[in-house]
C-alpha cells in the first residue's frame, strides 16, 4: 500500500519534465537530405566559431579571369549558394550583392550560433566531434541538445514557476507543461538549432528574472533586473521579429507600479545586449543595425524576405500585417503564443 505522503511527493515530482525531455531525446530524426537551411546556416556559424574564431561562413572569391567562385567553410567550391538562408558582405561598398566578391554570413542574429559554442567546443575538446564536413550531423545533434533543447527545458521549468505565481495548480501546470512541450510548435523548434521558440522562452526567463528582481528590490533586484533586460533583449539575437515581444515587455516595465525599482536595471541589462549586438551587426554587415537581409545570396530568400518583412528595408505597413497573419511567416501561425 502507498501511504498518503507518499502519493502526494509523486504527485509533487516534475515528472512532465522527464516526459517531454525523453521525447524530445528520442523521436527527432536527423538527416542530410532534409537538414533545414535555417538550422545549417547557423550551425556552420556555431563550428566557424570554434574552429576558426569567425563569424563568416564562406567565402565569395574573384579569380584572375574575374569570376566570382564560392567556398564554403569547408574549402569546398561551388559553382552557386552552398545553402539558403545566407547573405553577402561586399569587399568593395560600391559593388551590389550577390554577383560580388565578399564574405559570406547567415542572414540572421547571431544569437543562436554563440548558444552552441560551448557544448562543441567541448565535443570538440574531446575527439567526439573532430573538424570537417564528415562530422556535421554529429555537430548538429550536439549544438541541438547542448544548446536550444537544454534551455528550452529550462524555459519551460520557468514557465511552469510563472503558471505557479500565478495561482495554478501543480496537476493542471503539468498539464500545460505537456501540452506546450508537445502539442505547439514548440516541439521541433525546441530541437531544431534555430530561434523560433528559443527567442520566446528567453523571454519568459527574463520575465521571471524582472519579476523576482521587483519582488526583492535594493541591490539584489537591481542585479536581477539587469539580468532580466540581458535575457530579454537576446531573443532579438535570435529572431529579428522578436522586437515586437520586447516592446510588450519594456512597456509593461515603464508601465509597472513598481517602473522605478526595475527600469534603471532593465536598462542597464537590455543596453548591454544592444551593444553587443550593434557590435556584431556591424563586424558582418558592415553597420550596427543592418541584418543580412539588405544582401540576401539565393533568389529564394530575396523574392519572400528583402522588400518590408517586417519593414526589414523600410517601414511598410503591408509587411506589418504580413507579419502578423501571413500564413509562411506571420506570428500568429509561427509563434506558440
Amino acid at each position: 500500500m502507498t501511504s498518503l505522503a507518499e502519493r502526494d511527493g509523486l504527485r509533487r515530482m516534475p515528472w512532465e519534465f522527464v516526459l517531454v525531455a525523453m521525447i524530445w531525446l528520442y523521436i527527432f530524426p536527423y538527416s542530410n537530405s532534409l537538414n533545414n537551411p535555417n538550422e545549417r546556416t547557423r550551425m556552420l556559424q556555431t563550428r566557424a566559431l570554434v574552429q576558426f574564431g569567425q563569424l563568416h561562413i564562406g567565402e565569395a572569391i574573384r579569380n584572375r579571369q574575374g569570376n566570382v567562385q564560392i567556398f564554403d567553410l569547408y574549402g569546398n567550391r561551388h559553382g552557386g549558394v552552398f545553402v539558403n538562408d545566407i547573405s553577402i558582405t561586399c569587399n568593395d561598398p560600391k559593388q551590389k550583392p550577390p554577383g560580388c566578391a565578399g564574405k559570406i554570413y547567415p542572414a540572421k542574429g547571431p544569437g543562436i550560433p554563440l548558444l552552441g559554442v560551448p557544448a562543441l567546443s567541448f565535443a570538440r575538446w574531446i575527439g567526439f566531434v573532430p573538424d570537417g564536413i564528415k562530422y556535421e550531423s554529429r555537430a548538429t545533434w550536439v549544438v541541438r541538445y547542448g544548446g536550444v533543447a537544454f534551455l528550452m527545458l529550462l524555459a519551460l521549468f520557468v514557465f511552469s514557476l510563472l503558471l505557479r505565481e500565478g495561482g495554478i495548480p501543480r496537476p493542471l501546470r503539468a498539464r500545460l507543461v505537456l501540452a506546450t512541450g508537445l502539442g505547439t510548435s514548440i516541439f521541433p523548434y525546441s530541437i531544431s538549432f534555430v530561434g523560433h521558440a528559443m527567442a520566446g522562452g528567453v523571454i519568459l526567463i527574463g520575465l521571471f528574472l524582472l519579476n523576482r528582481g521587483r519582488a526583492r528590490g535594493g541591490w539584489t533586484g537591481f542585479l536581477l533586473a539587469v539580468l532580466g533586460g540581458h535575457v530579454v533583449a537576446w531573443s532579438e539575437l535570435m529572431e529579428y521579429h522578436a522586437v515586437a515581444a520586447i516592446f510588450v515587455v519594456s512597456l509593461w516595465v515603464v508601465l509597472s507600479r513598481d517602473r522605478w525599482r526595475m527600469i534603471p536595471g532593465y536598462a542597464v541589462g537590455a543596453g548591454s545586449t544592444m551593444a553587443l549586438f550593434m557590435f556584431l551587426h556591424n563586424s558582418m554587415f558592415g553597420h550596427p543595425l543592418k541584418t543580412g537581409h539588405f544582401s540576401l545570396m539565393s533568389a529564394h530568400n530575396r523574392a519572400l524576405q528583402t522588400t518590408g518583412f517586417l519593414g526589414i528595408k523600410g517601414f511598410y505597413w503591408k509587411a506589418i500585417f504580413f507579419n502578423l497573419f501571413d500564413p509562411y511567416m506571420g506570428l500568429l501561425f509561427l509563434m506558440p503564443w
